[in-house]
Parts: C-alpha cells; sequence; structure tokens
C-alpha cells in the first residue's frame, strides 16, 4: 500500500486547499478485483472527498464512482477522482481528489460546501451499508 506521508498518511493540514464539510454519503466504487462496492464517504470539499473503506486503492490510482446524494431519491452523480494518500485500517481511509465531474454534480456540492456544518446529520446506517 503507498502512503504520501508517513505517520497516519494524511497530508498535513496546510496542504489543503478547501475547507472539508462533514458527512457521511455512500458512494459506489471499484476495489481491488474492480467490483462495485460501497464506500463511506466522511467528508467532502469543492477539491475532493476523504472515504472510509474495507480495501485498498494504491495513492495514483483513478477511480470513477458513482454518488448518491439522497439515498430515496435515483438521483446519481458520475464523478471521477484520483486517490491522493491511503491509510490501512478496519475500516481504512482513503483521500480523493475531483478529476471530472457533471455540471450537476457541481451545482450539488456548492449547495453542500454553504451548509453550516451543525446541520449535517452523520448516519450510523451510512456504516453498517459499507461494511
Amino acid at each position: 500500500m503507498t502512503q504520501t506521508k508517513a505517520g497516519d498518511g494524511h497530508p498535513d493540514l496546510k496542504q489543503r486547499e478547501y475547507h472539508r464539510e462533514p458527512c457521511s454519503i455512500v458512494v459506489e466504487g471499484p476495489d481491488a478485483e474492480g467490483i462495485e462496492r460501497a464506500v463511506l464517504i466522511k467528508n467532502i470539499s469543492r477539491g475532493g472527498m476523504g472515504a472510509a473503506l474495507f480495501w485498498t486503492w494504491e495513492a495514483g490510482e483513478e477511480i470513477d464512482l458513482k454518488l448518491y446524494p439522497d439515498p430515496s431519491s435515483d438521483e446519481v452523480y458520475q464523478v471521477r477522482a484520483r486517490v491522493v494518500w491511503v491509510r490501512p485500517g478496519e475500516p481504512g481511509s482513503a483521500g480523493l481528489q475531483f478529476l471530472e465531474s457533471t455540471p450537476e454534480f457541481q451545482e450539488w456540492l456548492t449547495e453542500v460546501m454553504e451548509r453550516d456544518s451543525t446541520q449535517v446529520e452523520h448516519s450510523s446506517e451510512a456504516y453498517r451499508l459499507v461494511q
């Protein structure tokens, strides 16, 4: 497994270009064998997101994700991202940088980033879905 920094695998906070908003959003992404699996997004910013997962991606890998902003809706956003850093564990973590997305996704992301973080609900149900 590749890490971009020593220690816990996270980049230095001063390297982050965008404010991160806490969230609990489930996306689908490929595991090491290419099988689509649920991934829990723990925080999101205009430039990327932090994920909790039960397998590993490699730093530098580019992946296509399906993001479901509302579990009660059929709405889905296609997003291409690069794995910037990884950290092993149960669950492990990964930092993802957005590479390509749709205008609809960008509009939704703007709405998320303008919310007061106290309004973002963290869901234990989302953790159950990814295990």
